[in-house]
């Protein structure tokens, strides 16, 4: 039987009216050099508290996916399916800690006695942390937590990202995309499971690295 695991919510904050102002307000325009100077200051202070938060939690695969289906959709299945996986080759699994795809891979990996990790955003109405996370942090900044989220967290493993049904979330797809594109990192793992076709786009468009794409198809036998 597993041990339980003490849950642990690193830093939390929660976002209050005058929170959501201050983001609506500084997204407006040019401001003040005193302004700008004290929003950099936050944004530092949030990229310190994820690289101190997620430094010593060793191999890691990230995987990705749309917070909005639910734990009938044959996807959030496929994503409980891989983070159980995942876990039994021995890698921490870490998500972006909210509901949905995320939620199926933390569950996943909880389930098969590995270690489950969150990098939750902070909004005003969603979204809350899923249940079945060991560990996570909660980020003020979109930009900020999708560079956690695509950062290495072992120097002995390469980057590993898994993106489920990637048309809804392409946004971190084509960042990362973008830098494996060229080669930052040189090692990094980009693995896009439903995606659709949208590798072959991406090829039609030239967008690939020669000699660097495999596509695997799964037996149907």
């Amino acid at each position: 039987m597993n041990k339980e695991k003490k849950k642990i919510n690193v830093s939390p904050f929660t976002v209050n009216q005058a929170s959501i102002k201050e983001e609506r307000s500084f997204l407006e325009g040019p401001h003040t050099r005193r302004r700008e100077f004290w929003f950099v200051l936050k944004v530092m202070i949030d990229f310190i508290r994820g690289f101190r938060a997620l430094h010593f939690i060793g191999p890691c695969v990230t995987i990705f996916g749309s917070a909005r289906l639910k734990e009938d959709n044959e996807y959030y299945k496929l994503a409980r399916e891989m983070g159980k996986r995942v876990s039994d080759i021995g890698f921490n699994v870490m998500t972006g800690g909210g509901p949905g795809i995320m939620e199926a891979a933390n569950r996943g990996a909880q389930e098969a006695g590995g270690n489950s990790i969150g990098c939750n955003i902070v909004l005003p109405e969603e979204q809350d942390p899923n249940p079945y996370l060991d560990k996570w942090i909660d980020i003020r900044y979109f930009f900020v937590r999708k560079v956690l989220l695509s950062l290495k967290e072992s120097v002995d493993t390469p980057q590993i990202l898994i993106m489920l049904f990637v048309l809804v979330y392409s946004s971190i797809h084509i960042i990362s995309w973008t830098l494996i594109r060229y080669r930052l990192p040189v090692d990094a793992i980009l693995i896009l499971y439903a995606a659709y076709g949208f590798f072959d786009l991406m090829c039609r468009l030239q967008l690939c690295i020669p000699g660097k794409q495999k596509v695997f198809k799964p037996d149907n036998s």
